[in-house]
Parts: C-alpha cells; sequence; structure tokens
C-alpha cells in the first residue's frame, strides 16, 4: 500500500480515514496502534499519545474512526503517526462490557484475517456501519447486530457456508427442513447425507429450521428489523404486551445462539482461537 502514483517513487506522507484496531503500551507515554484503511491493516507507532494533552489521544481510543495523518520512513520501513483528526468515537463501546468486547472480538477477527485479504476498503466500511449500529444498540440488540457483522466478515473472507444447498448430494434443501453444519470447512449436510457419511470429520452443529432462516435473513445483507407487535383488542393491552414481551425474548435467544455458532464457525475458518471470546467467557 505503500506505492506512489508512479512506479518508482514511494510516497511518504499519507492521509487515510481509519479504525482504531488495537492499542499497546510503549513506554510509558507511547502507544502502538493498529488502524484499518481502505487499503488494509497499518501498524503506526503514535508517540506521546497517552499523553492527556496529546493531540494523538483519540489514536488510542479503540475502535474510533478517525482521519489518520501517517509518515512512512521508507530506511527503517516504519510508520509514525504524526496527526490524528476524530471522526467517530463510540463512546458508549467502553462503558459497556457486552459491547467492549463484541467489538474486541471484531477487531480481533479483522487483525487475524488480515483485513480479509482482497478489498478491504469494503470490509473497512462494513465494521464501520457495524461499530456505528452496536454503539447506539440496546442490551437486546447487540446478538443480532455481531451476528450481521460476523456473517458479513465470513462472506469477505470467502468462508461463509451454503444454507440452501446439501455439501454432499445438491439437494435444494426446503425452508422448513433442518441440517447440519460441520465447522471445520462450514460444509452443510442434510439429514440423509449425513446419516451416510458416519466417518466424517469434525465438529458438527444442528441447524434447525429457525436458524437457517435467520442465516437467510443474513444473507440479505443484514438483520431484520423486529417484527411490530401484534394489535391490541380493546381492554387486553395487558396481554398483548406480555405477548409482545415473549416473542421479543424468543427473537433474542434465536439470534444469541446463531451469534455464538457464527463465532465459532469463524474460529475454524481462521484456524485459530479468538483471544476475545476466552476473555469474555460468560459474557460473548
Amino acid at each position: 500500500m505503500w506505492e506512489g502514483d508512479a512506479a518508482d517513487v514511494r510516497r511518504r506522507n499519507w492521509i487515510l480515514p481509519s479504525i482504531v484496531l488495537q492499542t499497546t503500551r510503549v513506554g510509558d507515554i507511547h502507544r502502538s496502534v493498529t488502524l484499518l484503511t481502505e487499503s488494509g491493516l497499518v501498524r503506526a507507532m503514535a508517540h506521546g499519545a497517552a499523553k492527556a494533552t496529546s493531540r494523538l489521544r483519540a489514536a488510542t481510543v479503540p475502535f474510533s474512526y478517525v482521519r489518520a495523518y501517517l509518515y512512512r520512513d521508507p530506511v527503517r520501513d516504519s510508520v509514525k503517526l504524526i496527526d490524528v483528526e476524530a471522526l467517530a468515537l463510540h463512546h458508549h463501546l467502553s462503558g459497556d462490557l457486552l459491547k467492549y468486547f463484541t467489538a474486541s472480538l471484531w477487531a480481533e477477527v479483522v487483525i487475524k484475517s488480515h483485513a480479509g485479504g482482497l478489498q478491504p476498503d469494503q470490509l473497512q466500511r462494513r465494521l464501520l456501519v457495524a461499530l456505528d449500529r452496536l454503539d447506539g444498540a440496546g442490551a437486546d440488540e447487540v446478538a443480532e447486530v455481531s451476528a450481521a457483522f460476523l456473517w458479513q466478515a465470513l462472506e469477505h473472507i470467502g468462508v461463509a457456508p451454503e444454507i440452501d444447498l446439501c455439501s454432499a448430494c445438491g439437494r435444494h434443501l426446503a425452508d422448513s427442513e433442518g441440517a447440519l453444519l460441520h465447522l471445520a470447512d462450514a460444509s452443510l449436510w442434510c439429514r440423509s447425507c449425513h446419516g451416510e457419511a458416519a466417518g466424517a470429520a469434525g465438529l458438527v452443529q444442528e441447524l434447525d429450521a429457525g436458524l437457517r432462516g435467520l442465516f437467510t435473513v443474513l444473507r440479505q445483507d443484514g438483520a431484520s428489523p423486529p417484527a411490530p407487535p401484534p394489535a391490541a383488542a380493546a381492554g387486553a393491552t395487558t396481554v398483548a404486551t406480555s405477548v409482545t414481551a415473549d416473542v421479543a425474548e424468543l427473537r433474542h435467544q434465536e439470534w444469541d445462539r446463531l451469534r455464538r455458532l457464527l463465532q465459532q464457525l469463524m474460529q475454524h475458518a481462521l484456524e485459530r482461537p479468538l483471544n476475545a471470546l476466552a476473555c469474555a467467557a460468560g459474557i460473548l
């Protein structure tokens, strides 16, 4: 990404809209920052960024969206963050453990997938939209928002499962039909084929029709809005409210199941554990 406009020119100064994925302390007042830019991942040194009066302080806020002014030293082959302009700080993420660990998981996925390989600008846009949604989400919406981004990340790196076809026989599965998902290779098997393949290796996750339906929602580019509550008859307000609450709780539980499944699928896709899941045991 450090090439210039001409083949024989290597630019030294760059201005890149960036998402702060990770910050690491270097000494008492310096920070090493990992940024997701439209051109890929960049690791830069932010000298003095930990000082309360530093103009680089926005770069030390994880998950913030900034305009980064970068200088690349061609001799040392190192990058220095010389200035930063805050565009969106996502203030609500740091004060909520569920949101913080969710965003941390996303950042780890981006880093360990090397920004998804090709077209990192697309992944950057998707992550920014997801962070905006997460920042304003209620507690019962986090699972839905997280599932949506994890699915998009799986699609971006080319390992999202095909949830309509059996990988073994090629049969198109009915909407009301359950199936089994092999996490190791993200392949979907109908029950008949899986029964015949007794020696199939790898962990298997049951997919009932409900979970397959949520996969379809995600494939339509994002989670669907909550269904409106049924109209209440006169004098039945309390009953209608109770029914609506029960429906909302069931919906939340289904999205939570899918989120946990996608987290497992992502670990297998990356072929390494995700530290955020270990640190947030019992939360994610």
